[in-house]
């Protein structure tokens, strides 16, 4: 009998994990067996980034030690930066980002024994998750508006967002995001910039921390996969990150929230959001974009969460995104209704934008976010593939010609 072909692994279970579990039935997520409701009310990003890579939520003395941990390894130097802020790679952030992760693996010893590998996938794990944010900031600000003065005028010396020692993980980055560059000038009156940093709102710090711990882990989704099929191999962690970020970067992967993003901004005002999907979903019979979900029929739980957060930030911001994303899915919802798809409810991907672009992050920097997140459970992920050790190789079915004579 024939082996049944799945296009894309749907509904496969392709391997077990202690990780993260999708309850599609009840529309809920765990993490190592906690609500992530229950997480986002009681717990940090750090706490839930220790709970996923160790398996329990921290002692005070695992919280106290990974919260300084994470802030003495925040800076990253002028030299590292000054590749990744290439007009080149600013076009392609996510290629900066990973360019950034390879940058630091050519710098290390590699791996002397395969019993390394789970404990290399923390230390790296933990690493990336404090520089990320570091990296981000910096992209962001260079994207959008470049330093026009050297802080050295005889070296290529330019000014980076520098992190705050203090603030938590979630504070820091929106510290570093709102920097504003000052221009000032030495005692011969030759100008120099540099960034100084601005405070966020606690309810800003929770809205990104929220954020933060809803993009965590996802089971395994296409980057995550790829990851565990890289460390399947063996392969050190860096380059199971590399592959991870690629994966990552597409539209219908950590690029979709930018895409969603897009089209909130091409509508502009929420009256015209209906008349935008009816001529899209209808006149057009394009795609709906941002809705439906392979593990959840009824309702995603991160997207009510987002959905809320998204409402307030812009309601206190005036900015128009989630009234126009509201509108676009009471009438895509209307649409696809009469179609028969009454099991296509609005993703995470769909109001994470409003979240994301109301805390003052541009849209082509949306997935580099969802980076900033995801490496909580790609280093819980990468660590337990290690520990398994299974290679991970499918079978696929061979739909080409049959075998025929070689001729010229």
């Amino acid at each position: 009998m024939p082996t049944p072909i799945a296009q894309g692994l749907k509904g496969i279970v392709a391997g077990e994990s202690k990780i993260t579990k999708v309850d599609w039935e009840k529309s809920a997520l765990y993490f190592r067996g906690y609500n992530v409701r229950e997480l986002i009310e009681y717990s940090s990003f750090e706490e839930v980034f220790w709970l996923l890579a160790h398996g329990e939520l921290p002692k005070p003395i695992n919280r106290e030690w990974l919260s300084q941990e994470l802030k003495r390894q925040r800076k990253i130097t002028n030299g590292e930066l000054r590749a990744l802020l290439d007009n080149a790679f600013i076009n392609q952030p996510m290629l900066a980002l990973a360019l950034f992760v390879a940058k630091r693996g050519v710098l290390r010893l590699p791996v002397q024994t395969t019993k390394e590998l789970p404990q290399r996938a923390t230390v790296l794990g933990t690493e990336l998750c404090a520089a990320f944010p570091t990296v981000i900031a910096n992209l962001i600000h260079w994207g959008c508006a470049p330093p026009r003065f050297r802080m050295d005028p005889t070296k290529n010396s330019y000014p980076i967002v520098q992190p705050h020692s203090d603030l938590s993980h979630a504070a820091n980055f929106l510290w570093m995001l709102n920097a504003k560059l000052v221009t000032k000038k030495r005692p011969d009156d030759t100008p120099y910039e540099l960034y100084e940093g601005e405070y966020p709102t606690s309810f800003e710090e929770k809205a990104m921390d929220t954020t933060l711990i809803l993009h965590a882990d996802h089971e395994f989704n296409a980057s995550t996969y790829a990851l565990r099929t890289a460390a399947s191999t063996q392969a050190d962690p860096f380059h199971c990150i590399l592959v991870t970020l690629g994966a990552l970067s597409g539209p219908k992967h950590g690029g979709a929230n930018e895409m969603a993003m897009h089209i909130f901004e091409d509508i502009r005002k929420p009256e015209r959001a209906a008349q935008w999907v009816v001529d899209r979903l209808i006149n057009k019979q394009e795609r709906a974009f941002g809705f439906g979900h392979r593990l959840y029929k009824k309702r995603d739980p991160r997207t009510q969460i987002l959905k809320r957060l998204g409402k307030e930030l812009c309601r206190r911001k005036h900015l128009p995104w989630y009234d126009i994303a509201r509108e676009v899915e009471k009438t895509t919802l209307a649409i696809l209704k009469q179609r028969g798809h009454e099991d296509l409810p609005a993703n995470v991907d769909f109001y994470s934008p409003c979240v994301f672009s109301a805390l003052g992050i541009p849209s082509q920097y949306m997935p580099l976010v969802f980076a900033m997140a995801r490496i909580a459970g790609w280093t819980a992920h990468m660590k337990e593939q290690y520990e398994q050790n299974t290679l991970i190789r499918p079978l696929s079915a061979y739909m080409g010609p049959a075998p025929r004579p070689y001729s010229k």
